[in-house]
């Protein structure tokens, strides 16, 4: 999660609100899984396992409506949640 919240803070103009189209970031990091576990971690937060288990019911071809239904985040403003979220977590985990 360091390494992709420094990747965004120096490119702005990535826009995550297509999240997934950001598939490849370098030969180590994943943003998907990067992405992945961040929603997972939201998930748990939210509501627990149950709130996780009904999050990872969703199809894949359902991203963002999963998004959208579980926290309340259209995909255009995905960029702004994404970032925002990231660098909280970088901030609190890296403690």
């Amino acid at each position: 999660m360091r390494r992709m919240n420094e990747y965004l803070k120096q490119h702005s103009e990535v826009n995550l609100s297509n999240l997934l189209d950001f598939w490849h970031f370098d030969a180590v990091t994943n943003p998907q899984m990067v992405f992945g576990g961040l929603f997972c971690q939201l998930a748990l937060e939210k509501g627990g396992l149950a709130e996780l288990k009904r999050l990872m019911n969703y199809d894949s071809d359902d991203f963002f409506k999963a998004i959208e239904m579980e926290f309340g985040i259209v995909k255009k403003d995905l960029n702004r949640f994404v970032r925002e979220k990231l660098d909280d977590y970088v901030l609190r985990f890296s403690k």
